[in-house]
């Protein structure tokens, strides 16, 4: 019995010194832990300065650190507030263009000529413009003209673009055929010198059938096929009536 409580004492005392070692290891570790934490905190405490907290700055995932550099982010940032569409940047801010219209400008459809023109969109969907142009009417007289006006145009999400317009002018024109003469009070003739006639020109335009191209395609180009009723006055003292066909394009140049 005397050998039972012997061996009894020994076993005890082996699990007490065991116990021991256990509680002392694990006080041991937890201030390690305390320690690499309090010196993790100071070496990565924020700067006054953000741009050497941003340097500095560590993300620790699954017991790795990955080190973020502004000048690595900074080009995909960039990349980002540039890549807008081709007709709006980033801010959805329409881009500076110079749009240029050269047109086929066919007085009483057949008689040929040409329209150059400039438009600025100033509010919304409206637009002033600007043009030159002359057309030749065979047998009859040659035009030349200056025009300045204000277009109301609307442009669907597929492109459809119609258009209308008024303006007001001035139309200079010569008559055709040979030498014109004149005769005088007394009875002289005299050939008359050829100056033209100056005359005022306001017009209409019916855009029904354009098309603008930047809707569905990076081309900067929108199509057009207006009809143009203008008038001629005075015409012995009368406003003479004429419509024109105008079919050209539009052509956004970037600034």
């Amino acid at each position: 019995m005397r050998k039972l409580n012997i061996l009894f004492l020994l076993t005890a005392g082996i699990f007490s010194a065991r116990a021991e070692d256990f509680v002392a290891l694990k006080n041991e570790n937890a201030t390690k832990a305390n320690v690499a934490k309090i010196t993790l905190s100071e070496k990565f405490e924020p700067s006054e300065n953000p741009a050497e907290t941003v340097e500095s700055q560590d993300i620790v995932s699954n017991g790795t650190a990955e080190v973020i550099h502004p000048e690595t982010t900074a080009p995909t940032v960039q990349a980002e507030k540039t890549n807008g569409s081709p007709d709006n940047d980033a801010d959805g801010k329409n881009k500076k263009t110079l749009p240029i219209n050269i047109s086929y400008f066919g007085e009483t459809l057949v008689h040929p000529g040409m329209e150059i023109g400039y438009e600025n969109n100033f509010f919304r969907s409206f637009f002033y413009t600007a043009s030159i142009g002359v057309y030749f009417h065979q047998r009859n007289h040659t035009g030349l003209f200056l025009s300045g006006g204000l277009n109301w145009r609307h442009t669907f999400s597929f492109g459809y673009s119609p258009e209308f317009g008024i303006a007001l002018g001035y139309l200079h024109t010569w008559e055709a055929g040979g030498p014109t003469y004149i005769v005088d009070k007394d009875g002289k003739v005299s050939q008359k010198t050829k100056w033209g006639r100056p005359h005022v020109m306001p017009s209409i335009k019916l855009g029904l059938l354009g098309w603008d191209l930047r809707k569905k395609t990076n081309i900067p180009l929108r199509i057009n096929a207006d009809v143009i009723v203008f008038g001629r006055y005075p015409f012995n003292n009368l406003m003479l009536p004429h419509f024109a066909l105008k079919i050209g394009a539009t052509y956004y140049f970037a600034l």
